[in-house]
């Protein structure tokens, strides 16, 4: 059987592992994105009852949606797909850039709806444009919340955003390699992994400690 997305525009911008014909064009690259629905499984689990008066209670549910598009994505390799999958993580990325400008009180409490709702539409919005800009505007956001941290956090949140940093770093290298094609891997393993496969997994890690810092200063909020 033919799969639906089989006369769509393929995806711009390539990754180490080649395509297959069929329902799963990449399957390192889809099968490690599963990663992402693993990691909000595991947050509801250990903390949805404790943490069901904090706003990060939304997390779970934004990575569920990441890790839902991205399989969608690394499945089909379309370049409407490949839009949506950079376009649903500043769902992640802005609330935790609105977040953390509360935290250093540059903007009220009362606003972080509304703050996190605008840098997801901007981010939603940059890779129809162009999927330089998503790249673009996710790393910014992501950047700024590391460098707004720096220095106001203290103990477990501290810990657990040195983990997040370093997962991040050592993923996005491996990302770049990936599109750039080096590191690329054949010879029978092609399928089995490659840098963007090891990507998706320190990524959903990495998410892991986001929301454990993220809910360490939340719980300090009065």
């Amino acid at each position: 059987m033919t799969p639906p997305w089989d006369r769509l525009e393929r995806a711009q911008l390539n990754t180490c592992e080649p395509d297959l014909e069929g329902w799963i064009s990449h399957p390192a690259e889809t099968i490690s994105a599963l990663a992402y629905l693993v990691v909000a499984g595991i947050l509801c689990f250990k903390y949805s009852r404790r943490d069901h008066l904090l706003p990060v209670r939304v997390l779970p549910a934004i990575v569920s949606c990441i890790g839902a598009v991205s399989l969608l994505f690394h499945a089909s390799f379309r370049a409407v797909f490949q839009r949506l999958d950079l376009g649903v993580i500043p769902l992640l990325t802005g609330y935790l850039l609105a977040a953390t400008l509360v935290h250093r009180e540059h903007v009220a409490k009362s606003q972080l709806k509304s703050l996190a709702v605008i840098f997801a539409v901007l981010g939603a919005a940059a890779p129809q444009l162009h999927i330089g800009l998503g790249f673009a505007l996710v790393v910014t956001q992501a950047l700024a919340v590391l460098w707004l941290w720096r220095g106001t956090l203290t103990g477990e949140a501290q810990l657990d955003a040195r983990r997040a940093k370093w997962l991040l770093v050592c993923g996005a290298v491996l990302l770049g390699f990936d599109h750039a094609g080096i590191g690329c891997l054949d010879e029978g393993m092609e399928h089995l992994v490659q840098p963007h496969a090891v990507w998706h997994l320190l990524s959903a890690t990495s998410i892991y400690y986001l929301y454990r810092t993220e809910r360490h200063i939340e719980r300090r909020w009065s």
